[in-house]
């Protein structure tokens, strides 16, 4: 189980920065983990025969060196595990007494949407409630009937949304003092939310029996001062960006490209030239040596679906102009299924790769 810190916090000199932990690609079998039998049974059940990166390290981080942590790491990364499992292990290690209160969950999971939430629960099903830890769903928009009863029903660990699970703090359904498990996931969107003050108010302290865990993608200067208020200073600090550990395979490059708003859509033109094959219409039919060629589709990513119109459209114009258009396919929109603000341009049909250029991936962004 996680142990209470029981230093003292004041009148005392500077503390140690948090650790980092190196976020080395990993090979850790399951069978290696430092969980239970059965836990990796659970795992093994549903194909899981090595931990990620941010899988190891955030257990290790947890179960085995008793840290909080504060993770980076992408989605699809595996974080949802990373965290799950220890809360699994945590649980399974408390005295009986402490796991017979209805109303008194021992982990309280916030997630910035009720899809998010139903996502993490299912996983919970799984890894969490098999373990003999019923799960609770709490989240806005819903019937809170089967979710009251399901708190009532001696939910152990209680998944959802900040604004239900504070609704249900503040009316006495659910009671934080036997919480020894805060997870705050997707927390750069909790408080793009405008959840900060609902989280704050229901999270145990930094410095007591709770160990908090928060995973982001972003760090923003908010989200910065924010934990500093939430995670004790010894807490450590897993990155997995840019150190083999993200969900981007390795051999592919990343290139930032700053501009004026202005020349953006130039800027995303030329990019498409460069690295999708238009570029060839500019040298005709010469042979850079790179004699192979690949097929695929050119993905931007947009602020807003106003400006995905805009650049479709002054795209499609541009290529028409140039009689490419058909060669490279046609233009179209859509908004991401995840409840955010981000839009996806794309380009329907084949864009023909260099060899040079075709393990490479460009970010363009607005600058202001």
């Amino acid at each position: 189980m996680f142990h209470c810190r029981r230093g003292e916090r004041g009148g005392m000199s500077a503390p140690t920065p948090p650790p980092v932990v190196a976020a080395v690609a990993s090979k850790m079998e399951v069978d290696d983990a430092p969980l239970s039998t059965e836990a990796k049974d659970r795992m093994k059940a549903v194909g899981i025969t090595h931990l990620t990166p941010v899988q190891e390290r955030t257990i290790r981080a947890v179960v085995v060196d008793q840290l909080d942590v504060l993770v980076r790491a992408p989605t699809g990364s595996g974080k949802t595990l990373a965290y799950l499992l220890p809360i699994a292990h945590a649980l399974a290690r408390l005295p009986p007494a402490d796991l017979s209160t209805p109303g008194r969950p021992n982990a309280i999971v916030f997630l910035p949407t009720r899809e998010l939430a139903a996502q993490v629960h299912e996983h919970a099903e799984r890894h969490v409630a098999a373990a003999g830890f019923p799960c609770a769903l709490v989240v806005g928009g819903a019937d809170e009937k089967s979710q009251l009863a399901a708190v009532r029903a001696n939910a152990r660990c209680v998944i959802g949304t900040p604004g239900r699970i504070k609704e249900f703090v503040d009316r006495g359904v659910i009671k934080t003092d036997g919480v020894i498990a805060q997870v705050l996931d997707e927390a750069d969107r909790l408080l793009d939310g405008g959840f900060e003050r609902d989280v704050e108010s229901v999270m145990t302290p930094p410095g007591g029996a709770a160990r908090t865990m928060c995973l982001s993608a972003t760090m923003p200067q908010s989200l910065a001062r924010f934990l500093q208020r939430q995670l004790p200073p010894d807490h450590a600090v897993i990155d997995m960006f840019g150190k083999g550990g993200g969900n981007v395979g390795g051999s592919v490059e990343h290139l930032a490209v700053t501009t004026r708003p202005i020349d953006l859509v130039g800027v995303v033109l030329d990019a498409i030239d460069a690295y999708a094959g238009g570029g060839q219409s500019h040298r005709g039919d010469i042979d850079d040596g790179q004699s192979q060629r690949a097929t695929g589709q050119t993905i931007v990513f947009v602020e807003t679906k106003a400006f995905a119109e805009q650049l479709s459209g002054t795209l499609a114009i541009a290529y028409e102009v140039r009689g490419t258009l058909g060669r490279l396919g046609h233009f179209g929109y859509f908004s991401s299924t995840r409840p955010d603000p981000f839009v996806i341009l794309f380009t329907r049909g084949k864009s023909h790769l260099s060899g040079r250029a075709r393990r490479r991936s460009m970010i363009t962004s607005r600058s202001s």
